[in-house]
């Protein structure tokens, strides 16, 4: 009967991440050039990195590129690594603005007393920024192998969901964190800029974190993006034989039981302290 029990109340609250997930993007379809800008912007988002990249380079390949990375055309590199971090930025700041968005439309203090868990909230308003951004990294990924060419291994493409589902869990302990902060500061979107502006700083998109300084490669080494883009770049450009890339899977793996552990910790002790303080309902 408890096992029941646990399955019935597992079944619920996938309902209710489903349902806040449908509500969120209902209320995004009600602005249809929103969407659509969202959906094509990345493309043009990564453009500057290409064209700054043939500026530097004078070309296409470079052999110091290849050197540290094993991957000579910049345009392979800086692609797929944009795709996967613009995709993890978008999960974190859905994640992390989870809360603030119900504080926004004055359905905070409704939701905190429903009967479902606050992390499934949390992570309903996450799976809606993930199915977002991931239609448009998509159609990122169709535009630059139709213009560019890029080859990808066919054999990659199912082991490179793994490395986007663990960075997508680790980014949710990070979005707990940040949740945090939100619930007790209310103006956390300064916090979620500073530490995404620092993932785009130190993970490996359009350059290596061998060219880094020695304190942005120490940071480097500890963010879930960098194990994320590196395993999911190498799934799909060497498939799922490569041993480097399963010792990234395991770190990140490893990386997600930090996170999530620290965020959840972290979110209860937050929540816990503005309920007594009765901070709850002030914008």
């Amino acid at each position: 009967m408890k096992f029941k029990a646990k399955i019935c109340g597992l079944w619920k609250e996938l309902r209710a991440i489903w349902a806040i997930c449908v509500k969120v993007w209902k209320d995004e379809l009600s602005y249809p050039l929103s969407v659509t800008y969202f959906i094509f912007a990345p493309i043009m988002w990564l453009l500057p990195f290409i064209i700054f990249g043939f500026a530097v380079v004078r070309g296409r390949y470079s052999p110091f590129l290849e050197k540290l990375t094993g991957i000579g055309d910049i345009v392979t590199y800086t692609v797929l690594g944009f795709a996967f971090l613009g995709f993890a930025s978008a999960a974190l700041w859905g994640t992390a603005m989870s809360l603030r968005r119900e504080q926004w439309i004055g359905t905070l203090e409704s939701v905190l007393v429903t009967p479902v868990s606050r992390f499934s909230i949390i992570f309903g308003q996450g799976l809606h920024s993930i199915t977002h951004t991931g239609s448009g990294l998509v159609l990122q990924l169709v535009a630059m192998i139709v213009v560019f060419g890029i080859h990808l291994n066919l054999w990659g493409i199912l082991p490179s969901l793994i490395s986007v589902a663990l960075t997508i869990l680790a980014i949710q302990g990070v979005g707990f964190m940040i949740c945090s902060i939100v619930l007790m500061v209310k103006e956390g979107w300064m916090v979620i800029d500073v530490v995404d502006t620092v993932f785009w700083v130190v993970t490996p998109t359009a350059y290596p974190i061998a060219i880094l300084p020695v304190f942005l490669q120490a940071i480097a080494k500890i963010s879930p993006i960098t194990y994320g883009v590196e395993s999911f770049r190498g799934f799909l450009l060497y498939g799922p034989r490569q041993m480097w890339i399963w010792q990234n899977i395991a770190m990140l793996a490893i990386l997600d039981i930090i996170y999530l552990t620290l965020g959840y910790l972290i979110y209860l002790k937050s929540e816990e302290k503005i309920k007594r303080t009765g901070t709850v309902h002030k914008f």
